[in-house]
């Protein structure tokens, strides 16, 4: 099961605080029965690494994780559209530049190419760009988007 959240949830919580095995119950410690939401600081330490999901089996699904390095701990999730490859943090780590395609269909129909903007602090859509659609998106490069001396998305 994969888990969708457009805010900073952490992985603890998405966990919930109780297993169903048959008829049995069994608690966990340390779990949250609700999803706890938070706030990343900004700019984000620079222990903190972004993981592509890049999955052929759900390419159409492409997710970015913030994940602690120093502890190994989840602190969030973006959904990064088909074929995702890689995020890009601006200069001043308050912005997160996303590279994305969509389709009207899922796998086909009409395509949408965006560079999606995330707000740091809470992974929250803040912008959307819209880009013509024909960004190259082969796998796995991951130097087909940079961002320019002045923060522009080339």
């Amino acid at each position: 099961m994969r888990f969708r959240m457009s805010s900073v949830v952490l992985v603890d919580a998405l966990m919930s605080c109780t297993m169903l095995v048959g008829s049995a119950r069994a608690e966990l410690r340390g779990c949250r029965a609700q999803p706890e939401v938070a706030t990343l600081a900004v700019p984000a330490s620079k222990h903190w690494v972004w993981v592509n999901d890049f999955v052929f089996p759900h390419m159409a699904d492409g997710m970015a994780y913030l994940i602690d390095g120093d502890s190994g701990r989840y602190l969030g999730t973006l959904s990064t559209g088909y074929s995702f490859a890689h995020v890009l943090l601006s200069r001043d780590g308050k912005l997160i530049y996303s590279p994305e395609t969509y389709f009207s269909r899922g796998t086909r129909g009409t395509r949408t190419d965006v560079v999606t903007l995330y707000d740091a602090g809470t992974l929250k859509v803040s912008g959307e760009i819209t880009i013509p659609p024909k960004r190259a998106s082969n796998v796995p490069m991951i130097a087909n988007s940079v961002l320019t001396d002045d923060d522009r998305f080339s």
